[in-house]
């Protein structure tokens, strides 16, 4: 039977087919965007903590605790491109990108000292160019974080309970601020003008503005708040409270919790991916890293690393969608630790996936242990499946959106067809039809 309408049979059955298969097409579209992997496996010094990002080099400092030493990685080449040597017992580290120079803050006095130190290091000659002593806070010297609204950095203090604060022109101590609060992490958040401190055992994160360097708030938290980050495009931070196995949210415009995440066993520290508004926390006790999405502060995916994640100041690198995350395995160890490396999936990549490398820190003899693995590491997440080459990609809403309008579309197109043959076989339509061969 032929229409008037110009619509046989067999182009109606085309049109519903073209349809359909944009819903099955669109179907896979999120399965083409890659996730969260573990690209790479870094070997660097004994006992690694933090981890600094150089945007304007492309490069990671990472602070090896009992080899006295800063590993330099190239995020071009995941491999060690220097390691330098610095105070006794590197813990905290922080780029400033105004000057080009990375502030390593050490934990032991030298030589049976009372006199902490933070040591400066240049980005274009991998040396130190200048030591700024912290007197009297023998092993009392912990975190440090740039304050890019003031060029100051501020170094955590730990149990002495006091913040010292470096002018970066002058490398010389301007202000030291008593908190009575037990830091050793701290974030700053850029638009309120305001540093978030947590500490173990604290209970709560302590706020301070850096114009008066005064306490703003106490956020109550847990009883195990460890690691924290800042997500600026939420205005939220984020906080590890290994006790309760949580990530705790707090706004910075109420300082008060609004969400708590439920991660891996004992989170130790938290990064914010920029490019994909996720927020990635360090399980250090089930060798995990949970993805958490800031829009609906929720986990979507885990990713498998090494043993005993525990970056103080995990480091996301914009420019190549990575996370770098230190795995220590222990402190008190002359054992080389890692790097490990995660794509967040941001970036453009190639069809056959990238395989898992590792690669030797200068001047740093690692044992066959420290440089093999006995499985591929793996990703996982409740709503995602996995691939045939072992990867996994996530469902979002994108997608979902992407259907619903796809079948809207098929079935107006199909109501359609379905009224044209129902009028052209009553007769009551603009064309009746007619038989025919």
């Amino acid at each position: 039977m032929l229409y008037k309408a110009g619509i046989t049979r067999r182009q109606a059955t085309g049109v519903l087919a073209i349809f359909a298969l944009l819903v099955l097409g669109s179907a896979f579209v999120p399965f083409a965007r890659a996730q969260a992997s573990v690209v790479a496996t870094v070997t660097v010094g004994a006992s690694p903590g933090a981890i600094a990002y150089d945007s304007a080099k492309g490069e990671l400092f990472v602070t090896n605790f009992d080899s006295d030493t800063v590993s330099v990685i190239s995020d071009q080449t995941n491999t060690v491109s220097a390691n330098v040597s610095v105070g006794k017992g590197p813990d905290g580290v922080a780029y400033d990108p105004s000057i080009g120079e990375i502030f390593v803050s050490n934990t032991r006095a030298a030589n049976g000292s009372d006199i902490s130190t933070v040591s400066v290091i240049s980005d274009s000659t991998n040396k130190v160019i200048a030591t700024i002593a912290i007197p009297d806070y023998v092993d009392g010297v912990a975190g440090i974080v740039y304050d890019s609204a003031k060029d100051e950095m501020f170094v955590i203090t730990g149990s002495s309970a006091d913040v010292s604060v470096i002018s970066d022109r002058t490398n010389q101590i301007i202000e030291n601020q008593e908190v009575d609060f037990n830091a050793q992490y701290a974030a700053y958040d850029s638009s309120k003008g305001e540093l978030f401190l947590s500490g173990y055992a604290q209970g709560s994160v302590y706020v301070m503005s850096d114009s008066t360097y005064e306490s703003v708030a106490n956020v109550a938290i847990g009883s195990g708040t460890f690691g924290i980050g800042y997500d600026p495009v939420k205005g939220e931070i984020f906080v590890a409270d290994q006790h309760s196995n949580t990530v705790s949210v707090v706004s910075d415009s109420t300082n008060a919790v609004i969400a708590n995440v439920t991660v891996g066993s004992d989170p130790f520290d938290v990064a914010y991916d920029s490019a994909k508004g996720d927020v990635f926390v360090a399980d250090s006790g089930s060798n995990t890293v949970s993805v958490i999405s800031d829009d609906n502060d929720s986990v979507v995916a885990t990713v498998n690393v090494g043993t005993s994640p525990n970056g103080v100041g995990m480091a996301y690198d914009s420019g190549k969608g990575e996370l770098f995350i230190t795995n220590a395995g222990g402190f008190l160890s002359t054992t080389p630790g890692n790097v490990t490396v995660i794509s967040d999936g941001s970036a453009p990549t190639s069809s056959t996936s990238s395989p898992v490398t590792s690669s030797t820190a200068v001047g740093v003899t690692s044992s066959p242990a420290s440089t093999s693995t006995s499985s591929s590491p793996s990703y996982s997440s409740a709503s995602s499946t996995t691939s045939s080459s072992g990867g996994s990609l996530l469902i979002s809403w994108s997608y979902v959106g992407m259907v619903a309008i796809n079948a809207a579309v098929f079935i107006m197109v199909g109501g359609f067809v379905a009224t044209k043959r129902r009028n052209a076989r009553r007769g009551d339509g603009p064309y009746p039809y007619r038989c025919g061969t």
